[in-house]
């Protein structure tokens, strides 16, 4: 009976959304399953639409432990499970997520095949969108693995690529398209924050939606990549009884801000206290559970079956709409994607950034991100706009409300077209020699204005080497990179630009993208 309250919420809440949901491609057969990395670049999609669609693939899929021979092979065993599911509804999708255990990953037509597999399964009451299957049709002709296949063949084939390519330009490209995450990688990833909406709002007694952000979303992630989401409560903003047109805590009076601050950080420590205790019980598969007091409250933990390390915020307002834009300015110009993957990929493979902790401080991805974009705002013409023009000043119904707080982006920006015209290997050159020279601690760099300014007329602390300044919040993004990093930086900037003319005056065969990293930590 309580599952099937929650799947009446899915299906109430997916219905109030559905005018934002793609329609599924159609074919002969009927429906299929949409790909998430064409949703997550796609630069027709608003926003609300990039995030409704893959919010309602993920209501409609389940993730299934089956109890057999963990030494099944798992293509003779996904054959066998496809006609059991399908007499459960309409499967769009079904794979392994998993290389050595037997979980699978379930796309139906409709969220009704949810709740059928869930209702059929031993341990269906576990939660909504996850189960284990321990069926007597599934015995027939299963057979023992051959073996694990090995990656090997495709490094070696991209390798070749990269060696064959023309230009630098069409190197940055192809190591785009295939050293990012495959499209079963984003799925199961974006998928992820549906199980914890499940365990939050069954077990804990909340009623949040989990909303994915970061790296995955920009479309930029790799299969090393961790997941953020932010459980918010999230609605239309012409469906809300708010009417609230507050879109940050600027717009509250000081001791209204700070009340605010307090109640939420002393509420996140108690729910996150709460469900550190809990979620192992009834969450298999997850390890690892920590709460992080930092500025931002996180609740860290790994899901071992996808093999992914999870950041869990609160109404992580900031993250949500910052992230929102950054993937906007992906699907703005195609040179982005590849230009900020390269300088992400290279600073993490020369030791250059990392995620940051307590003791840490260096740069951070978020950081390099930051960087990359504040760059492409800065040339001459301009490839991307300033942050300032993602946001529109002016409330409409089709907004989202996280929270209580008013998102108002700019969908208008998708049409943003630049009058730049260098290739990506010339961005990607001129902006290591850019940063080479910068004297980063005289200048703040803000993303909001796409503008430099002397930090002594920054509301920033003088004493920070690196100043990064974002609209939606009054944070120094940098704040905890030191000058001996930054150094390091520029350094390792200045070795590659040389290390890029050397090895293209010998015609070396590891030139270009191959001399700024190592595709066996790709």
């Amino acid at each position: 009976m309580q599952l099937f309250k929650i799947w009446k919420q899915n299906v109430k809440y997916i219905t109030i959304l559905k005018r934002y949901v793609t329609t599924l491609h159609a074919s002969s057969a009927g429906p299929v399953t949409i790909d998430p990395l064409e949703v997550l670049t796609n630069s027709n999609f608003s926003y609300q639409d990039l995030f409704f669609t893959l919010h309602h693939q993920a209501q409609k899929s389940m993730f299934l432990h089956v109890d057999v021979d963990p030494a099944t092979d798992q293509q003779c065993l996904a054959d066998a499970l496809h006609p059991f599911c399908s007499k459960m509804g309409n499967v769009l999708y079904l794979k392994p997520v998993s290389n050595s255990l037997n979980y699978f990953l379930v796309e139906f037509s409709t969220a009704e095949g949810v709740l059928n597999l869930s209702n059929a399964c031993t341990e269906g009451s576990l939660n909504l969108h996850m189960a284990k299957l321990s069926p007597s049709g599934m015995k027939q002709n299963l057979i023992k693995k051959k073996g694990v296949l090995s990656n090997n063949n495709r490094k070696i084939s991209l390798q070749q690529k990269l060696r064959d390519a023309a230009t630098m330009s069409e190197q940055m490209n192809v190591y785009y398209e295939n050293a990012r995450s495959s499209s079963d990688d984003v799925r199961k990833k974006l998928f992820l924050p549906t199980l914890l909406q499940d365990f939050f709002n069954f077990r804990m007694k909340t009623k949040f939606t989990a909303v994915p952000f970061g790296t995955v979303m920009m479309g930029l992630g790799t299969e090393q990549s961790d997941i953020d989401l932010s459980l918010t409560r999230l609605s239309l903003a012409k469906n809300s009884k708010l009417n609230s047109t507050i879109t940050t805590l600027h717009d509250l009076p000081t001791k209204s801000a700070e009340a605010y601050v307090s109640l939420h950080r002393s509420g996140t420590h108690s729910l996150f206290s709460a469900a550190s205790a809990e979620i192992g019980k009834h969450f298999p598969g997850v390890t690892g559970v920590t709460n992080h007091d930092a500025v931002v409250p996180i609740l860290k933990l790994h899901f071992a079956p996808f093999s992914s390390d999870v950041d869990i915020s609160l109404e992580n307002k900031v993250g949500m709409q910052t992230g929102w834009i950054f993937n906007m300015y992906v699907r703005i110009d195609k040179r982005v994607a590849p230009f900020l993957f390269l300088l992400r990929q290279w600073t993490k493979h020369n030791g250059l950034s990392q995620h940051g902790g307590t003791l840490y401080y260096g740069l951070t991805p978020f950081m390099v991100t930051c960087l990359g974009l504040f760059y492409l705002m800065r040339v001459q013409p301009a490839v991307i706009p300033p942050m300032i023009n993602m946001l529109t000043p002016r409330a409409t119904p089709d907004d989202l409300i996280l929270g209580k707080f008013h998102t108002k982006i700019n969908n208008n920006v998708l049409n943003f077209k630049s009058e730049n015209y260098s290739s990506v290997e010339e961005l990607f050159r001129n902006c290591l020699e850019y940063y080479r020279l910068l004297e980063f601690n005289e200048f703040e760099l803000c993303l909001a204005t796409g503008t430099a300014k002397n930090v002594m007329q920054s509301v920033f602390h003088a004493s920070a080497d690196l100043h990064i300044k974002i609209p939606l919040s009054n944070m120094n993004v940098g704040k905890n990179c030191s000058h001996q990093s930054l150094k390091k930086f520029q350094k390792s900037a200045e070795t590659l630009i040389r290390r890029f003319e050397s090895r293209k005056r010998h015609k070396h065969n590891e030139w270009g993208v191959l001399a700024a990293v190592t595709l066996e930590k790709s």
